[in-house]
């Protein structure tokens, strides 16, 4: 069973935009770790498939900038394996308002 994220979406949306651009910082492996797992209609990333879709070398470095982003909520690791490995899940609030991000 996928734990369940409970957010106050409507009454704190500046907070979390805020605190999601404050957990990726100025670090463009985040950015991109975070981006590709927006990416896409596909619910469930797996490392190597968010490797694939950033400039990252190997799944070490994606697992490592996952974790601090999934630390801070602003993706869900999920605790099922997705094609064998960890898997990933976009929070759609956050990935909603990539644009915010790029900038």
């Amino acid at each position: 069973m996928e734990p369940v994220h409970i957010r106050n979406i409507g009454g704190d949306k500046h907070e979390q935009i805020i605190h999601a651009v404050e957990s990726i910082g100025r670090s463009k492996p985040r950015l991109e770790v975070f981006l590709a797992i927006c990416k896409g209609k596909k619910e469930k990333k797996s490392v190597s498939w968010v490797r694939e879709n950033t400039s990252l070398k190997n799944n070490k470095r994606v697992t490592e900038e996952a974790k601090k982003l999934a630390k801070d909520e602003v993706i869900i690791q999920l605790k099922h394996k997705v094609d064998g490995e960890t898997g990933y899940s976009k929070v759609d609030f956050l990935c909603n308002q990539k644009i915010k991000f790029k900038n």
